[in-house]
């Protein structure tokens, strides 16, 4: 247990960080900035690296053997992530990830009142303010 709890603390610091770096790309989605942070990018990418890598052992990002709150948590950031159509990352680099997000959208009650309606409004958004 406590493994699972040392290894989730870390991924959520880690998966959190790495969000944190997409919202500091706010001022392109919400004020016309035209450029993007290229050293959070790369940061991004390297979170994006550490979550196939935490994936492996057991195809859960805190390695247990069920998906847990790790998980959810991870799946909304991913889905925003998404519903930028790759404008900051390709993420067809992490087919793991891809894989992982399929695999747990399918373990969310009402998925798509809970994350995927509100990842389709942002992608909406999104198209309308990104830099051309």
């Amino acid at each position: 247990m406590v493994i699972s709890y040392t290894v989730c603390s870390t991924y959520y610091c880690w998966t959190t960080q790495g969000f944190l770096l997409l919202i500091r790309q706010g001022p392109i989605a919400f004020r016309g900035q035209k450029e993007v942070d290229k050293s959070a990018v790369t940061r991004l990418e390297e979170v994006l690296g550490w979550v196939r890598d935490f994936l492996s052992p057991s195809g859960f990002v805190a390695g247990t053997p069920g998906p847990t709150l790790a998980d959810y948590a991870f799946l909304s950031i991913y889905t925003t992530l998404q519903a930028t159509d790759g404008y900051f990352v390709d993420l067809s680099r992490w087919p793991e990830i891809a894989d992982w997000a399929a695999k747990i959208r399918t373990t969310v009650n009402n998925y798509d009142k809970a994350n995927g309606d509100g990842a389709e409004v942002f992608r909406n958004f999104w198209q309308k303010r990104k830099p051309q």
